[in-house]
């Protein structure tokens, strides 16, 4: 089978890049023909791709064309769905699985309803939509016929963990750093807290929009003073960081699919996240693998509280989350969803 992954843009180091050419990678590597096209620019890519990946680079109007000699074009976002139907006018000349890396609310924005009356006529002239939590299927409904929606998530794509977890007191939160991943609130539910753990500290890791980046730095500052919150950009070596951690914040109030927390649950990490992220309780087991806080500084520094202080409850909490991971999120679980998809949509 010939299969195209169409991607405009390859090179942004978001967790979308990495999940499209790791797809691409472990499709090849299981015999598929498989090609990525992007855009013009030849500029490397966010994540590697092995070398049995063909890459081509085209224009956003010469795509389509370019995707009419393979089984199946899976096109990786809405932007893409509609260079392939020159804005929904036009089918795609071959069958086509739309993989959305967003939440559906996120990427129909209500100060745009042309685009909007665009992509869902472009998304209507798919074969199927793929969206990574079951959580999310209902907010697409009203844009897409339920019975063409099918749900597979990402794996955790990370080297396996230590056999044993050694004791810290860090906890991590591993996502950019805006508005939409909500560190203001980590930070102002860590000081409520801080001077009872004074052992404690809190790692942010990723690259920061520089007018919110400025107002963490400055609340860490002025609520903490210094050492407690450590920043540091983005890492290529987050395995390393998993496994030195206690457990993760994920206060993030919008995630397509939030790999890093899969990525933490594989390394033992039990969750702290907010019951404002869409399709939360699809990742989070409440109690089980960590907790769902309600989205305030009282509740969350109390979430926080409980894991800080009982180290039991973490080793629980973690080997949980461990097992959880390898249940729903196995790479060879997911790929053997995205084989059934790729020969359904094939007709074979």
């Amino acid at each position: 089978m010939k299969i195209v992954l169409y991607k405009d843009n390859l090179a942004t180091g978001r967790g979308a890049d990495k999940a499209i050419c790791s797809l691409a990678d472990e499709l090849c590597r299981r015999g598929y023909d498989t090609t990525i096209v992007t855009g013009p620019q030849e500029v490397a890519f966010s994540f590697p791709v092995g070398s049995g990946v063909t890459i081509e680079h085209r224009g956003r109007e010469e795509v389509a064309d370019f995707v009419s000699g393979f089984d199946v074009c899976i096109a990786a976002g809405p932007n893409e769905i509609l260079d392939l139907t020159h804005g929904g006018k036009a089918r795609v000349p071959t069958k086509t699985i739309v993989e959305l890396l967003v939440y559906p609310k996120g990427f129909f924005k209500w100060k745009h309803p042309i685009r909007n009356w665009r992509l869902k006529k472009a998304l209507a002239l798919a074969d199927v939509v793929q969206i990574q939590i079951a959580g999310y299927a209902e907010s697409l409904s009203p844009f897409v016929d339920p019975k063409r929606i099918v749900v597979i998530g990402n794996w955790a794509d990370v080297r396996e963990p230590p056999a044993e977890k050694g004791e810290s007191k860090v906890i991590l939160y591993p996502a950019a750093i805006n508005k939409s991943k909500n560190q203001l609130l980590l930070l102002k539910a860590f000081a409520r807290i801080a001077a009872d753990f004074p052992d404690w500290e809190l790692h942010l890791y990723g690259k920061a929009v520089p007018k919110y980046g400025e107002k963490c730095r400055a609340a860490a500052g002025a609520l903490l003073g210094e050492g407690r919150v450590k920043f540091f950009d983005f890492t290529n070596d987050l395995p390393s960081v998993y496994a030195s951690s206690a457990f993760m914040a994920y206060p993030s109030l919008l995630e397509g699919f939030p790999l890093a927390m899969v990525e933490g649950m594989k390394y033992r990490l039990p969750v702290v996240a907010v019951d404002a992220l869409p399709g939360v309780r699809d990742m989070v087991l409440d109690g089980e693998t960590g907790h769902v806080s309600e989205p305030t500084v009282e509740a969350y520094s109390a979430a926080l509280a409980r894991l800080m202080s009982d180290s039991g409850l973490r080793t629980k909490m973690g080997e949980s989350a461990r097992a959880f991971c390898a249940e729903r999120y196995s790479r060879e679980g997911i790929l053997a969803q995205w084989e059934r998809l790729l020969a359904r949509v094939a007709g074979e």
